[in-house]
């Protein structure tokens, strides 16, 4: 199965592709969240062109596990993709992603500043490696 991974921001969406089968994971560029149109056109590209069958979110909530408030802007954003695209959307625990991405790109590429947009995407290829694990 050939799975899409979100990130959501309210500047910008990360965007990770993986095969479910191979276990791999690849981020891609980030997509912009100004114009929700405009947002969900990009997103119906990305599942037609990757072939898509499946959607992960990640689920961002406190460290004590409770809901924040942007737990509930990506769950009626989960709502919005699904009936948007037909497809099954599973939320995802993404408590940490963001700094774990910001770990590998220190590690990887030096200087974070030049690799601040990639943050999202790595952290989207983080959410859907850690979903992928469990499947």
């Amino acid at each position: 199965m050939i799975i899409l991974s979100l990130d959501y921001g309210e500047k910008r969406i990360g965007v990770a592709i993986g095969n479910s089968e191979l276990k791999t994971s690849t981020p891609i560029n980030p997509v912009n969240n100004k114009n929700k149109e405009l947002l969900l056109t990009k997103i119906k590209e990305i599942i037609y062109e990757y072939e898509i069958t499946f959607i992960v979110l990640g689920y961002p909530l406190h460290m004590d596990g409770t809901k924040s408030i942007m737990s509930e802007k990506v769950i009626k954003f989960k709502n919005l993709l699904a009936s948007k695209t037909g497809l099954e959307v599973k939320l995802i625990d993404e408590r940490l992603t963001s700094f774990e991405a910001e770990e590998m790109l220190k590690n990887s590429r030096g200087d974070i500043r030049k690799s601040k947009n990639l943050i999202d995407s790595v952290s989207a290829h983080i959410i859907l490696t850690e979903f992928m694990e469990t499947i």
